[in-house]
């Protein structure tokens, strides 16, 4: 089975949320098979830093929205947006 990099840039639902405890709180959530490869603090604007996320997943039906959905029941999440997906 082949692999997929999904690159997501996570929106924390507080300026308090460092971008530190954001990467934590989504390893934590990851589905099993699923790693989170990268991530990188993205400022967006008024201290307000989102997460850019690159994070293997299994090539399977329905995996990424899997992916995402956990991901938004995360306490310290506000939004999830896909910016690319690739088989790797």
């Amino acid at each position: 089975m082949g692999k997929v990099l999904m690159i997501l840039r996570i929106m924390p639902s507080s300026v308090d949320i460092k971008p530190e405890q954001l990467k934590e709180d989504v390893e934590k959530a990851l589905p099993e098979g699923c790693r989170l490869v990268n991530a990188r603090p993205f400022p967006i604007a008024f201290g307000i830093v989102a997460l850019d996320t690159y994070i293997e997943v299994p090539e399977k039906e329905g995996i990424s929205e899997k992916v995402q959905n956990m991901i938004k029941n995360v306490e310290s999440v506000s939004e999830v947006q896909v910016m690319t997906v690739t088989r790797v």
